[in-house]
């Protein structure tokens, strides 16, 4: 392995500064822990920004990997791959979606999903295609999906953006149907939970009227399941216990296990709007990732599986409200599954408590309202999860 300086100098010299990353190089990682090159452990409850669901070095995994990598990486799409096909299947099966397209990651999904909605208003002749997305969103990088989101702090640099977006506050339904009344307006992106947005969890009562309100007005629903995705939330998809039925879902980040892949999945007439030669993904769907994915879709659709992630995101619930009868500087805990927050008074900056937990060896990092996001490997222990409990109050306890 490189000498570590020399790693750091060549990182500073030869990579744009884009991230800001922590001075530590990651050599291995097992279940929820990672080992930098020092050998030091840490508990990760960042779980990879949410993409290793089954955590580090998971057997089925490395198997999966390892079978495929003897057979076929890549193809173009000129051919038909196997694992892909059947993958699309898997996800497809048991649900009111038609088709699926696969990609690199979630911010090429968005930009799929917008094109789909694009293609079907020009084939419908409908004038305006127009789109509402909701404050505090967050929806990707690429310029259609930054245009989608809705936080400033992602886009000014970027200006102009594409202006089909309109943005009203997450949470509210009235506000939602003054725009839907605008006939320009063909569909609404949201996601479940926002989680770059800090976690923001919605009623079930607003997540019934956004399904009753797209109905109504016949709108395009196209929900963001990024990060709600693949057992986060305790259900596959996070759509599914609010009832709502989407015209269009992208998903990506854990559907391989820590590989690259995004998906569009789509029902009724968007399933059917590309036409050849309309989109396309040099590396979507290749056999490596797809082989991968399918393995972890298998597993996280169990139905065991996706009841311990509830019985786990209960237990963490209930120890961070014990934490926060013990520290008044905790505002809230909000979420579902494996996918919690915990908002601190402003007076305490969440984003500067990163390096503290590092220093104890726990991964937690913060997330829009100064907000504490905790989403670690679905395959986390309760003893895991109360010794993050322990680590966390033991910060605390110095705030103050």
């Amino acid at each position: 392995m490189t000498d570590k300086t020399k790693l750091l100098e060549y990182y500073g010299e030869y990579m744009m500064s884009n991230y800001a990353p922590f001075p530590i190089i990651m050599e291995r990682g097992d279940g929820a822990k990672l080992y930098d090159g020092d050998g030091k452990e840490y508990l990760d409850f960042l779980g990879g920004i949410a993409v290793n669901p089954l955590g580090y070095n998971n057997k089925d995994v490395v198997r999966a990997v390892s079978k495929q990598a003897k057979k076929l990486l890549s193809c173009s799409n000129y051919f038909i791959n196997e694992p892909a096909v059947l993958l699309a299947r898997e996800l497809i099966r048991g649900t009111h979606f038609k088709r699926a397209f696969f990609c690199n990651s979630g911010t090429e999904a968005a930009e799929a999903a917008i094109k789909i909605v694009k293609k079907y208003c020009n084939q419908k002749n409908s004038g305006d295609c127009k789109f509402v997305s909701f404050t505090n969103s967050f929806h990707g990088r690429t310029t259609g999906a930054l245009s989608a989101t809705g936080q400033d702090k992602y886009k000014t640099a970027f200006l102009p953006l594409p202006d089909w977006f309109t943005f009203t506050p997450f949470g509210d339904a009235d506000a939602l149907e003054k725009v839907f009344k605008d006939d320009g307006v063909k569909a609404l992106i949201m996601e479940c939970i926002q989680g770059e947005g800090g976690v923001i969890t919605p009623t079930n009562e607003f997540m019934s009227r956004v399904g009753a309100l797209v109905k109504k007005y016949k709108k395009i629903l196209i929900i963001d399941e990024v990060q709600t995705g693949v057992g986060r939330t305790g259900s596959f998809f996070a759509y599914s216990g609010y009832g709502l039925k989407p015209d269009i879902l992208i998903t990506a980040k854990g559907l391989a296990g820590g590989l690259p892949i995004g998906a569009v999945l789509a029902s009724g007439e968007c399933a059917d709007t590309f036409k050849p030669g309309d989109h396309g993904c040099t590396f979507g769907g290749n056999p490596m990732s797809a082989a991968v994915a399918l393995t972890v879709t298998k597993i996280i659709k169990n139905k065991s599986f996706l009841e311990a992630v509830n019985d786990k995101g209960n237990h963490l619930k209930k120890r961070l409200f014990e934490l926060q009868q013990q520290y008044d500087f905790i505002k809230d805990v909000r979420g579902k599954g494996l996918m919690v927050g915990l908002e601190l008074e402003k007076s305490i900056t969440a984003k500067d408590l990163n390096a503290k937990f590092l220093d104890k060896g726990l991964i937690l990092v913060a997330a829009g309202n100064n907000t504490l996001r905790f989403i670690p490997p679905l395959i986390v222990s309760k003893e895991e999860i109360d010794s993050m409990i322990s680590t966390v109050s033991e910060v605390f306890k110095n705030i103050r």
